[in-house]
């Protein structure tokens, strides 16, 4: 008897096929400007402690623009505050003695649970 030369019916869940990779070489100036755009163009927003740039134009930029309109130097700006303020956050309660503690019990149970029982 001969395997049947047709695939199995893809289910709801199955992933797509994989895309045709692009046709342009990755090397080729042209590729590299629409995947990462014009490097002259550029929109800024200032951290705490550091400048903060990104794309103005190719894919991310465009995907970007599609969802946050013209809105998007701000969203950048609110982006930095955010990371500037988890980070503030992390160090303040990295000095907090219970969270510590805490922390330390958790691992210690994560450890005796990956322990293998005798």
């Amino acid at each position: 008897m001969t395997p049947p030369t047709s695939s199995p019916p893809r289910s709801a869940w199955s992933p797509s096929p994989s895309p045709a990779p692009p046709t342009a070489a990755p090397h080729d100036p042209a590729f590299a400007r629409t995947l990462f755009g014009d490097p002259d163009k550029r929109i800024s927003a200032a951290g705490k402690t550091i400048p903060v740039t990104r794309l103005a134009d190719a894919c991310q930029a465009e995907a970007e623009q599609r969802l946050l309109g013209s809105d998007r130097p701000h969203w950048l700006q609110y982006r930095i505050q955010l990371g500037d303020g988890e980070k503030e956050e992390r160090q303040q309660l990295e000095q907090d003695r219970e969270f510590r503690t805490v922390t330390e019990l958790w691992r210690r149970s994560l450890h005796h649970a990956e322990s293998p029982s005798p």
